[in-house]
């Protein structure tokens, strides 16, 4: 269950006369790059769904995407309502509550939940830091720590700032030494999912840390 995504367009460096202060303040302000964001309501019998377009974004990018991403718009279902940069704004802010409630439906039916993190983000939600356990995935090798330990080690680096901008290498370089896993070389292009040989080696050890 995602309950929010967002597609991120590149700005158009021409339209500030290439200009560089402009263009970056813009490039690291991820609501004004979002051109498209899908939310999805959990804990109905069917989630329901609405897409929102951001016109403002869509006016910064270049021709070529912004024509693709309107053939993209046109296929939505149900289709796209259009919004501007605040109302994107106020909808990441709310991003983090709505998940929670997401996972709180889950938990409420299911024994094992796996939550996966955008990027190399720590703790994309505070209720990631009660994990019992935390994968970490380099290519070629996987990391798996002790939920416990490595909320200690967030607390103890959150302490200085927050949790949201910590990435899993900071808090490993504290939590102690992951038990780790050799994973095998991906073939390309990659079919649905991952196949068994990828996740069994991950999905052994899990099973043998969880009966310690």
């Amino acid at each position: 269950v995602n309950p929010v995504a967002l597609i991120l367009t590149p700005i158009d460096p021409s339209r500030f006369n290439w200009s560089s202060r402009p263009y970056e303040n813009l490039m690291i302000t991820l609501p004004r790059r979002t051109s498209l964001m899908r939310l999805t309501s959990c804990g109905l019998s069917n989630d329901e769904s609405i897409h929102l377009i951001n016109v403002e974004a869509l006016q910064r990018t270049t021709r070529e995407i912004r024509k693709n991403l309107d053939e993209l718009s046109n296929l939505l279902n149900p289709r796209g309502v259009e919004v501007k940069d605040s109302d994107i704004e106020k909808l990441v802010k709310e991003s983090v509550p709505r998940a929670e409630s997401c996972l709180a439906v889950l938990a409420a039916s299911h024994e094992v939940i796996v939550m996966e993190s955008h990027d190399d983000t720590a703790i994309p939600i505070p209720s990631a830091l009660e994990a019992n356990l935390v994968i970490t995935v380099a290519p070629g090798k996987a990391a798996i720590l002790d939920g416990e330990k490595f909320k200690k080690a967030t607390l103890a680096l959150a302490s200085i700032g927050s949790t949201l901008t910590l990435n899993t290498r900071e808090i490993l370089n504290i939590a102690g030494v992951p038990e780790e896993v050799d994973l095998p070389i991906l073939s390309y292009p990659l079919q649905e999912g991952y196949p068994d040989e990828v996740l069994l080696p991950i999905v052994d050890k899990v099973k043998s840390l969880m009966k310690d």
